[in-house]
């Protein structure tokens, strides 16, 4: 999986490569939100879409800062448990 983080010139210096999903059935998938309104209505739509036409093995929601680069900790959980993430900051 590829992470593209537009923030922080440190985030940006990793580089982070996987190869692309090609369908998602089966797949694990992270969905993450920066909590704007919007995406907060979406994910649980997103979700659902993912589940009924997708098929996946599972969804994880992941909930990031509004105002700051998302966390090693959490990048480390999306490549652990994840085969592709969904992003949404929604404004």
């Amino acid at each position: 999986m590829e992470i593209l983080i537009p923030t922080a010139a440190a985030m940006a210096t990793q580089k982070l490569q996987a190869g692309a999903v090609a369908s998602l059935n089966g797949k694990r998938v992270a969905i993450v939100s920066n909590g704007w309104r919007s995406m907060e209505v979406m994910a649980p739509q997103i979700d659902l879409l993912l589940r009924e036409r997708h098929d996946v093995a599972g969804i994880r929601r992941y909930s990031v800062h509004l105002n700051r680069p998302i966390s090693q900790e959490i990048l480390d959980s999306i490549r652990k448990d994840c085969d592709a993430a969904i992003v949404g900051i929604a404004n």
